[in-house]
């Protein structure tokens, strides 16, 4: 997310639900490298602007070339994940290419990758100077189903100091995701880009685009002005017989034109060129600024399935006459959560019965401080009380059963109550507060203007959104079962921004052991760990060590400060007086493969020592490469 991308070669990813032993991890680049040059993924040949990745799962694929479901969603940042699997999950269970603008910075955390398909996809050129050079392709599994991921970093943030752009993290950045591997990749350049411009053309975005057989989808954010110069690139780029789709987030508003202004006025279109579109607002603040134009492929109809968490809504796109289906219900995570205020420390508590006042509490780890999250017709979100179901069948059977959640009383709109969890005024939706990773501001569905608020005396209301840290809630895991833990990764080494090793100091290891890094070694087993997932499709993980069966976590767990080492500890949850969240960490991806793990307990990142044999400590999560580790098989 914020550091350069590398140079183009294949990127280290974790391996798939069910690939135990070595097998089962993330290549490392070389490895990777080396199959391509052995010529064992193999890329056919690129075409104008654009680089290649062969597909290996044709059979995957369920609708001929054009005839595809596709969605198109301008995020507005990723919330440290939830959006991911809350929203762009259940749009992908519908569609089969899924273009995304805002994505934050960098693809899912979810960590269960196809071995071998982690890979940085070059961009062959000529190109501007500076631009990133790579594609990043990834796999993410949500709900038992594999997806691809294509992420292009198209975020300068410039240094006002230097003028100089850095093309690391940011939130405005462009993925695809598509049920089955891409034929080829491409990537359209925008005209008007200049990076010496003082005023804003460094801004101006480039096109993504995925083939599949003779149908190119390309995935704009335009800024209104390059749409009509990307239109004419994308056209240059298109080859005898093939079709194209250009869909996204075009900043060009067309909703108060008739369909023949809008092409011919607005877009400008050609005679063989058709216009998707939805005729209504795609921006909660008004503007048609989402659809898509189409060549050479069946008609589409356009439809919004409902509002979500982003200031865009999403826009669906089927064959005609084929209705667009709705978003289905689900559960966010197979696990409780809580919801902790990031102003006061205290936790969100639910009362006992039905219209009583939703209070703050210490943290006591108990059932009033459990939660279901659950999505409410695919873009909302709700708090159901108690432990969370086995599957995201409970959370349905939840809601349908009248559910309790915490919403705004409607006699009294400044108070929290527990209201049924269909009910508009107990649905929320989430918004990142500034830092990717932080707590979330949580506004309401029926008071779009009023915001989740902790107060200092254990009161909760509903005030106007603002920037105070009482609207900033983290999202913890609570009750995560024991049997839900997957070893997604078995054996693999991590390793620092320096090239060292996450070790620790007596081979294999007991309580309190501390871990520190090293030179690698492949035969020490106090080098090797288990990355363990909390079930597919979430990013909670704890790391055991392979040959202590240990887990990594906090010196002091219950009163955990900046600068505390990192020790080894027993990793089941019995007799831990914070529910096991030491030894439980939330694992962030970046785009260049590079992972981060925020601890639940104490909010801060696991960081290497400046030195070899130093102590690895939690710090303050930051920019800091000192908090990145890669996973090595």
């Amino acid at each position: 997310m914020r550091l350069p991308l590398p140079p183009p070669h294949a990127k280290t990813r974790p391996g798939p639900r069910g690939s135990r032993g070595p097998r089962g991890s993330r290549l490392t680049a070389a490895l990777t490298s080396a199959l391509l040059a052995a010529g064992l993924l193999v890329g056919a040949a690129p075409g104008p602007g654009g680089s290649t990745a062969q597909a290996a799962d044709r059979s995957a694929r369920s609708a001929p070339g054009g005839n595809r479901p596709f969605a198109t969603y301008n995020m507005q940042g990723s919330d440290h994940g939830l959006r991911w699997g809350g929203e762009v999950g259940p749009l992908t269970m519908h569609h089969e290419v899924v273009a995304l603008q805002e994505v934050g910075s960098g693809p899912p955390a979810e960590p269960h990758q196809s071995r071998g398909t982690g890979e940085s996809i070059p961009i062959p050129g000529p190109f501007p100077a500076g631009l990133p050079g790579s594609v990043n392709h990834t796999q993410w599994e949500y709900r038992h189903h594999r997806r691809h991921v294509y992420f292009l970093q198209t975020d300068p943030r410039r240094d006002s100091t230097t003028g100089r752009d850095r093309w690391v993290g940011g939130r405005v950045n462009l993925a695809v995701v598509t049920h089955a591997r891409a034929d080829e990749v491409r990537v359209i350049e925008n005209p008007l880009y200049n990076r010496d411009e003082p005023r804003s053309e460094y801004r101006y975005r480039r096109a993504l685009g995925v083939r599949f057989g003779n149908t190119v989808y390309y995935n704009v954010h335009a800024r209104g002005s390059d749409v009509a110069p990307l239109l004419r690139r994308i056209r240059a780029a298109t080859r005898a017989g093939e079709n194209w789709v250009m869909v996204g987030d075009f900043n060009l508003d067309i909703r108060n034109r008739t369909d023949r202004q809008a092409r011919e006025q607005t877009l400008h279109l050609r005679p063989d060129e058709q216009l998707a579109r939805t005729g209504r607002s795609t921006h909660q603040r008004g503007g048609e600024l989402d659809y898509a134009i189409t060549h050479g492929t069946p008609r589409f109809n356009a439809g919004i399935p409902a509002g979500r968490g982003s200031d865009h809504y999403p826009v669906q796109f089927e064959p005609a006459p084929t209705p667009v289906p709705a978003a289905p219900d689900g559960q966010v995570h197979n696990f409780s959560t809580a919801l902790e205020n990031a102003a006061t420390g205290q936790v969100l508590e639910a009362p006992d019965t039905a219209g009583n006042r939703v209070t703050t509490g210490r943290q006591r780890y108990n059932l009033r401080q459990r939660f279901r999250m659950n999505t409410v017709q695919g873009h909302w979100y709700s708090f159901a009380r108690g432990n969370s179901p086995t599957g995201a069948s409970g959370a349905r059977a939840a809601l349908a059963a009248g559910g309790l959640c915490p919403g705004i009383n409607p006699f009294l709109p400044l108070s929290v109550v527990m209201l049924p969890c269909e009910a508009p005024g107990a649905q929320w939706r989430p918004e990142e507060t500034g830092t990717p990773g932080g707590p979330l501001r949580w506004r309401n569905s029926r008071h779009p203007e009023l915001c989740l608020t902790g107060g200092k005396n254990g009161e909760v209301s509903a005030l106007a959104c603002g920037d105070s840290a009482t609207q900033q809630w983290w999202d913890n895991s609570r009750a995560v079962d024991e049997r839900a833990w997957e070893d997604e990764e078995k054996r693999v080494q991590l390793r620092a921004y320096n090239g060292l090793f996450l070790d620790n100091f007596s081979g294999p290891g007991r309580d309190g052991t501390p871990l520190t890094t090293r030179r690698r070694n492949i035969g020490v087993i106090s080098q090797r760990w288990d990355v363990r997932y909390a079930g597919s499709g979430d990013n909670l993980v704890r790391l055991k060590g392979s040959g202590s069966g240990r887990c990594i976590d906090l010196l002091n767990e219950e009163r955990p400060r900046p600068g505390d080492r990192s020790v080894l500890h027993g990793c089941t949850d019995r007799g831990s007086k914070i529910d096991g969240t030491g030894h439980r960490w939330q694992v962030e991806t970046y785009a260049d493969g590079s992972l981060r793990f925020r601890n639940e307990a104490a909010h801060t990142c696991l960081v290497a020592p400046a030195r070899e044999t130093g102590y690895v400590t939690i710090e303050t999560c930051s920019e800091d490469a000192r908090q990145r580790w890669t996973t090595v098989p």
